[in-house]
Protein backbone atom coordinates (compact mmCIF):
# COMPACT_ATOMS: atom_id res chain seq x y z
CA UNK A 1 0.00 0.00 0.00
CA UNK A 2 2.82 2.44 0.84
CA UNK A 3 4.66 1.55 -2.36
CA UNK A 4 1.47 2.13 -4.38
CA UNK A 5 1.04 5.54 -2.74
CA UNK A 6 4.68 6.40 -3.43
CA UNK A 7 4.34 5.38 -7.09
CA UNK A 8 1.18 7.47 -7.42
CA UNK A 9 2.97 10.47 -5.90
CA UNK A 10 5.92 10.15 -8.27
CA UNK A 11 3.70 9.74 -11.33
CA UNK A 12 1.70 12.79 -10.26
CA UNK A 13 4.89 14.83 -9.97
CA UNK A 14 5.98 13.65 -13.43
CA UNK A 15 2.63 14.78 -14.85
CA UNK A 16 3.08 18.23 -13.30
CA UNK A 17 6.35 18.68 -15.17
CA UNK A 18 4.42 18.83 -18.46
CA UNK A 19 7.54 17.35 -20.03
CA UNK A 20 6.46 14.48 -22.29
CA UNK A 21 9.86 12.82 -21.90
CA UNK A 22 9.86 12.45 -18.10
CA UNK A 23 7.31 9.65 -17.70
CA UNK A 24 8.65 7.48 -20.55
CA UNK A 25 12.21 7.95 -19.30
CA UNK A 26 11.20 6.90 -15.80
CA UNK A 27 9.27 3.88 -17.07
CA UNK A 28 12.59 2.31 -18.05
CA UNK A 29 13.71 2.58 -14.42
CA UNK A 30 10.56 1.39 -12.60
CA UNK A 31 11.90 -2.08 -11.75
CA UNK A 32 14.85 -0.62 -9.89
CA UNK A 33 12.74 2.21 -8.50
CA UNK A 34 10.29 -0.33 -7.02
CA UNK A 35 13.18 -2.11 -5.32
CA UNK A 36 14.40 1.14 -3.80
CA UNK A 37 10.89 2.08 -2.67
CA UNK A 38 10.44 -1.32 -1.06
CA UNK A 39 13.72 -1.03 0.81
CA UNK A 40 13.09 2.53 1.96
CA UNK A 41 9.41 2.15 2.84
CA UNK A 42 9.50 -1.27 4.48
CA UNK A 43 12.05 -0.58 7.19
CA UNK A 44 11.19 -0.95 10.87
CA UNK A 45 10.14 2.62 11.62
CA UNK A 46 7.43 4.41 9.63
CA UNK A 47 8.86 6.38 6.71
CA UNK A 48 7.77 9.76 8.08
CA UNK A 49 10.80 11.53 6.62
CA UNK A 50 9.91 10.36 3.09
CA UNK A 51 6.32 11.58 3.42
CA UNK A 52 7.52 14.87 4.92
CA UNK A 53 9.82 15.37 1.94
CA UNK A 54 6.97 14.66 -0.46
CA UNK A 55 4.70 17.08 1.38
CA UNK A 56 7.34 19.82 1.27
CA UNK A 57 7.76 19.33 -2.49
CA UNK A 58 4.01 19.56 -3.08
CA UNK A 59 3.73 22.67 -0.92
CA UNK A 60 6.57 24.30 -2.86
CA UNK A 61 4.89 23.47 -6.18
CA UNK A 62 1.47 24.65 -4.99
CA UNK A 63 2.90 27.98 -3.83
CA UNK A 64 4.69 28.57 -7.13
CA UNK A 65 8.11 27.78 -5.74
CA UNK A 66 9.36 25.60 -8.57
CA UNK A 67 13.06 26.30 -7.85
CA UNK A 68 12.52 25.29 -4.22
CA UNK A 69 10.60 22.18 -5.31
CA UNK A 70 13.46 21.23 -7.63
CA UNK A 71 15.98 21.69 -4.81
CA UNK A 72 13.83 19.58 -2.48
CA UNK A 73 13.48 16.86 -5.13
CA UNK A 74 17.24 16.73 -5.65
CA UNK A 75 17.77 16.50 -1.89
CA UNK A 76 15.16 13.72 -1.66
CA UNK A 77 16.88 11.71 -4.40
CA UNK A 78 20.27 12.21 -2.79
CA UNK A 79 19.08 11.12 0.66
CA UNK A 80 17.33 8.03 -0.69
CA UNK A 81 20.44 7.10 -2.67
CA UNK A 82 22.59 7.49 0.45
CA UNK A 83 20.17 5.31 2.41
CA UNK A 84 20.29 2.59 -0.25
CA UNK A 85 24.09 2.62 -0.30
CA UNK A 86 24.11 2.31 3.49
CA UNK A 87 21.67 -0.62 3.36
CA UNK A 88 23.69 -2.40 0.68
CA UNK A 89 26.80 -2.16 2.84
CA UNK A 90 25.08 -3.89 5.77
Amino acid sequence: EMIAADIAFHRFIYSLSENPLVAPAMETHWTNTHRVMGEVLMRDEPPHEIWNQHEAMLEAIASGGEPQAEELARLHISQVADLMIERLRQ
